[in-house]
């Protein structure tokens, strides 16, 4: 996806990276069966469902702080990602399906961000007093997640490869 001329220069940055983020997560599903996104080589570990449900939840977080929709970080720790980890049973068709609809939410989000969100400051004083972050660094905090899981979702697509020959 090329940068959108009108976007300030660091959300046209954080859009092309989390598209081709969000690429690479889709090609580490793509054609694989269903049994496959649910799969687990260990009890601990999670399957392919978890971190494609956890990896949008969380980016959606993050890029909207960095965007200047700041939301209830409690909310997001003990709801939305509390519900990623018991997130269960999709197909991967509904997976590559989530995922190309979070591309197209996170480049609308990042597209009509004000670049004066970089700066302000992100608090949840009543919640988590000591968390403050700049738009900026959540942006990268976002970024660096979803890339963090990307390469989870591409280890996970080898092991099943090599477990189920």
């Amino acid at each position: 996806m090329p940068y959108d001329c009108g976007m300030d220069t660091t959300y046209a940055a954080a859009q092309l990276i989390t598209d081709v983020s969000l690429a690479m997560l889709r090609d580490a599903i793509a054609g694989l069966p269903d049994e496959a996104v649910q799969w687990k080589p260990l009890p601990e570990a999670s399957s392919m469902n978890v971190l494609v449900v956890h990896s949008i939840t969380s980016a959606r977080f993050f890029l909207g702080c960095g965007a200047g929709k700041k939301t209830s970080r409690r909310h997001y720790l003990e709801a939305d990602r509390v519900a990623a980890f018991e997130s269960r049973g999709a197909t991967t068709a509904q997976l590559l399906q989530a995922i190309d609809e979070a591309a197209v939410e996170f480049r609308h989000l990042l597209g009509h961000a004000p670049a004066t969100a970089l700066a302000e400051v992100i608090a949840w004083p009543e919640e988590y007093p000591d968390e403050r972050f700049t738009g900026a660094e959540c942006l990268f905090r976002a970024i660096g997640h979803l890339r963090e899981h990307v390469g989870h979702a591409q280890l996970m697509h080898d092991l099943w490869l090599a477990a189920h020959p």
